[in-house]
């Protein structure tokens, strides 16, 4: 197999493998993160929001809260040389039943929860209940937009 390098010297095969590989890792930390939330529910929020998850990539899950729907879509994204697992929050609005994005993060390859721009807003390893915080955060989001 011949290589394939740009005029200097990069190896985009390489490159396009490993940025595949963090994205399948930060996509399956996000399924984690879902898992979790799904586990938690009742506990952590009670009957006043919904969720469930789907699989019909971009859209990867559903809920409510308070009746107000919304819908959660992941794409890869690249900042700089990392590459994250970017989660739409989607909602519907009323007058006219059209999508729009409420607000986003991202996830890293270790399930690190950062802002849009690539500041680590949530570290697993040093916030308590860290998915927590982030589902409470994602049910505000949906709270506060306007619809």
């Amino acid at each position: 197999m011949f290589e394939i390098k740009s005029r200097d010297g990069r190896d985009y095969p390489a490159e396009f493998f490993r940025a595949e590989n963090s994205w399948r890792n930060a996509n399956d930390q996000v399924a984690n993160i879902f898992l979790t939330w799904r586990k938690l529910w009742q506990h952590a929020v009670g009957d006043y929001a919904t969720f469930w998850t789907m699989d019909m990539p971009p859209r990867v899950a559903e809920g409510t809260v308070l009746s107000k729907p919304f819908w959660l879509s992941t794409t890869p994204v690249q900042i700089g040389e990392k590459i994250y697992a970017r989660v739409d929050i989607i909602c519907t609005r009323i007058t006219d039943e059209k999508n729009f994005q409420a607000g986003a993060f991202l996830v890293n390859e270790n399930g690190d929860v950062f802002n849009e721009d690539g500041e680590l807003r949530i570290d697993t390893i040093g916030t308590p209940q860290p998915y927590v915080l982030l589902l409470f955060n994602v049910l505000k989001t949906v709270l506060d937009a306007k619809v």
